[in-house]
């Protein structure tokens, strides 16, 4: 908001500020829609561009030897911006986001109260963002349900966490395991994105299949291993697919056969093949590789 802001009070555009600060003008759309994390680096970069003193509440802002920086004040001697994640530690006061709505004088990381002494609700996230400890009523004043925050505080830490995962999307991709209908998540999977794409796949097409059968046995895929995969239509001669045939969904390598025909093979121990017309075959998803399981069930 502070870029945006100083963006438009200079009158300059994504691609004016982008080409002064060196960076580029998507990745100042993205900091400024909080889709991006900034660092403190490009934070600098950026308020220099437009020529004006912002507020840094870029987190792990060091200096050149290495250590963490110390808390930002004001005129008063106030915290403004705390680098503590847990709300523990200096930067309390007025405007501090470690130490929540503590006035003046506040011990580090104190939490707000009411006139009563009732706790306000502070930013400690063991009692959940928008959360805090209930009051003499069991009520939190800051959102949340009961003792510890409750449903409210739940709901807050996994909206904080989707927030996260959204800011993190251009480096790291959260990527489904799927069973063959492709519909059913059956968990999670952590991959690296670089220039746009997971291990060569477009991040939006990449995906893991649970192997569930032993069709793929002889070419060393298992069943209880997962797949790592891209979801396309095209066909590439000699590779692993899931398709769909004779209204069932398998696991088969393609071959070009002769006549526009396809050879489908699987190998559960013994090789077998069958022929099939275009017009009977659905490719679905293209197996890139295979991950084996080292369980004793055999699961994934």
């Amino acid at each position: 908001m502070q870029i945006k802001g100083a963006r438009e009070s200079a009158g300059l555009t994504h691609e004016a500020l982008a080409k002064k600060a060196g960076v580029s003008a998507d990745f100042l759309r993205d900091v400024e829609d909080g889709k991006r994390v900034i660092t403190a680096g490009h934070f600098k970069q950026i308020a220099k561009a437009v020529g004006r003193d912002l507020i840094d509440y870029t987190l792990g802002d060091f200096d050149e030897g290495g250590d963490a920086a110390q808390p930002r004040t004001d005129a008063d001697g106030r915290g403004i911006a705390g680098l503590a994640r847990d709300g523990s530690g200096p930067g309390s006061g007025p405007g501090s986001m470690a130490g929540g709505m503590d006035g003046p004088g506040a011990g580090a990381g104190a939490r707000p109260r009411d006139a009563g002494g009732r706790d306000m609700g502070g930013r400690d996230a063991r009692d959940g963002a928008l959360g805090g400890r209930g009051g003499p009523a069991g009520r939190t004043l800051g959102g949340g349900r009961g003792a510890d925050g409750g449903a409210g505080a739940a709901a807050a830490a996994g909206a904080a966490s989707e927030t996260w995962l959204d800011a993190f999307d251009s480096l790291l991709k959260v990527l489904p395991v799927f069973d063959y209908s492709l519909s059913k998540v059956l968990g999670q999977r952590h991959m690296p994105v670089i220039s746009g794409k997971v291990d060569g796949v477009p991040k939006e097409k990449a995906c893991f299949i649970h192997i569930n059968d032993n069709d793929l046995m002889g070419f060393r895929v298992m069943k209880g291993d997962q797949a790592f995969a891209h979801v396309t239509k095209e066909f590439v001669n000699g590779g692993f697919f899931l398709v769909e045939y004779m209204g069932e969904r398998l696991l088969r390598q393609i071959k070009k056969g002769e006549g526009g025909r396809f050879i489908l093979l699987h190998h559960d121990g013994r090789l077998s093949t069958a022929v099939a017309a275009s017009d009977t075959l659905r490719i679905l998803a293209r197996l890139i590789r295979s991950e084996v399981a080292l369980t004793p069930t055999g699961e994934a």
